[in-house]
């Protein structure tokens, strides 16, 4: 496209989304939305897109002034709202974020994450889980775009330790992967990851009581996640995910070693937004192997930095 139109705006942006997500080259996809900018200096997703980037690279008022200037752009525009809201949301400005999620309902009101995200402020802030039971309530049951809406629901059981309910829910979908939208807040929690179901069925088993159930299950879950592995072995992601299955299958050593691992090839230096939440798995790959001082230490360092856990 760009040798045919070497100014085309669109397809500078395109491939500065390529940077971005083939291969996290930051400063190559902002090189080439500053040619983006010069063709077609009022599209939103530029601004949209430049945000995103300084969100990344640990700019945070950066990156609202860019979201606020694309959602300036383009009102109505639901990406915008979400990535602007959640910002907020990273940076505990929780009314500002409250609003942003409502005005994407307002937008479109069948848009029913805004209103997880919504309620899982009151999480985040206090540890109050009544506001995502009731936002959960009342999405209907035919939505549930990759498993997101059941994996909030979940973990909220597992939360509250209702093993029946989570048990049900897992026996009433058809999924066999369920997709981590970052909705809830929770740990374990692995932002655009996709977890396998035996790893939810294992946490039920084990909360059940059933060791040998909850063993077979999250060694199904290891073998799945290992196959990723196999063909994208320094993905952070997925390291982590082994982390957590070893962890809760015993094998300390190997627990720590991905989950350290994990943290090693994604660092909060170069990811501030997916950083935090790789940090906050190795602490309970630490909680669960027994070394809860190292899982502490891990907490206290996180839990002043913008996407971290927080004391909800």
């Amino acid at each position: 496209a760009l040798r045919i139109s070497p100014d085309l705006g669109d397809a500078r942006l395109a491939l500065a989304y390529y940077h971005y997500y083939g291969a996290r080259e930051y400063e190559l996809a902002r090189k080439e939305l500053a040619l983006a900018k010069q063709a077609t200096p009022n599209d939103a997703e530029i601004w949209d897109a430049a945000a995103a980037i300084d969100r990344r690279q640990g700019r945070w008022e950066e990156a609202v002034a860019n979201f606020e200037k694309a959602r300036q752009l383009d009102p109505r525009n639901c990406a915008v709202i979400w990535n602007l809201a959640e910002t907020y949301c990273c940076l505990r400005r929780y009314a500002e974020a409250q609003r942003g999620f409502a005005d994407g309902l307002t937008v479109n009101p069948q848009a029913y994450l805004f209103s997880l995200a919504q309620a899982a402020i009151n999480l985040k802030m206090d540890g109050d889980t009544a506001a995502l039971r009731d936002a959960l309530d009342k999405i209907p049951r035919d939505f549930d775009p990759g498993g997101a809406v059941t994996t909030v629901a979940l973990r909220l059981s597992l939360m509250n330790r209702d093993y029946a309910e989570a048990a049900r829910l897992l026996e009433a979908s058809a999924y066999k992967e369920f997709n981590d939208q970052g909705v809830g807040g929770t740990a374990a929690a692995l932002d655009g990851y996709t977890f396998p179901k035996a790893w939810y069925e294992g946490l039920v088993a084990r909360g059940q009581g059933n060791s040998a159930r909850a063993q077979k299950y999250f060694e199904t879950a290891r073998h799945t996640v290992e196959t990723d592995k196999r063909q994208c072995a320094e993905d952070a992601k997925t390291n982590a995910m082994l982390g957590l299955i070893d962890a809760v299958l015993g094998r300390k050593e190997n627990a720590l070693k991905h989950g350290r691992k994990a943290v090693e090839l994604l660092p909060i230096s170069k990811d501030a937004y997916d950083g935090p939440l790789l940090a906050t798995n190795l602490a309970v790959i630490y909680a669960q192997v027994g070394e809860r001082d190292l899982g502490l230490q891990q907490l206290a360092e996180l839990v002043a930095l913008p996407n971290g856990p927080t004391p909800g």
